[in-house]
């Protein structure tokens, strides 16, 4: 009995992640693992989607839990000069977030702007709705599953990182700042 001929998988898309700039010209603070997603600069310092870096801005703690996100905001809101944006490692982080500034009664976007990372369908059923980046998780994983059946059948990914566009939901949980804060 006669196969046709084997066709190689389709190459896997190799595109470049884009990177939120929602917040420009404001303050930054981070909630969560700021370890993940930060480039080193060649003058020495570090940068985020080209805005520098203020470490004393930055907040570390569980990713998971968005208790330590909401440590991590009621924190940052007793500096002389609070971030007027919070850039969450998660959803879930965001939304911890989201809690301090309510009980800090501090109007979300017009005093704090949050984003968050994941696309979780909650991000949609919150007062304000939060604004957040979704990752191509399908693409992601036919990528993956194309790569893995190269590898078995001997072949050689065309590459072995690679990098997919990102989307930035813009929802209510961004905004322009208020004056006077």
């Amino acid at each position: 009995m006669a196969h046709a001929p084997r066709q190689p998988p389709p190459k896997p898309p190799v595109v470049q992640r884009t990177v939120p700039r929602c917040v420009r010209g404001r303050a930054h603070g981070f909630a969560g693992s700021a370890s993940e997603g930060i480039a080193g600069d060649d003058e020495g310092g570090d940068r985020v989607a080209g805005t520098w870096l203020e470490e004393h801005l930055v907040r570390t703690g569980d990713y998971t839990d968005s208790t330590s996100a909401y440590r991590a905001a009621l924190d940052l809101s007793r500096l002389p000069e609070p971030p007027t944006a919070v850039f969450a490692f998660s959803d879930r982080l965001a939304f911890g977030t989201l809690r301090a500034a309510h009980e800090l009664e501090l109007p979300v976007p017009s005093g704090l702007s949050i984003v968050g990372f994941d696309h979780l369908e909650a991000t949609e059923l919150v007062s304000p709705t939060i604004t957040t980046v979704r990752r191509p998780l399908s693409t992601m994983g036919s990528t993956a599953a194309m790569m893995l059946l190269q590898l078995i059948n001997g072949e050689k990914p065309p590459a072995m990182h690679i990098q997919l566009a990102a989307e930035l939901v813009v929802r209510q949980s961004t905004g322009a700042r208020r004056t006077g804060r």
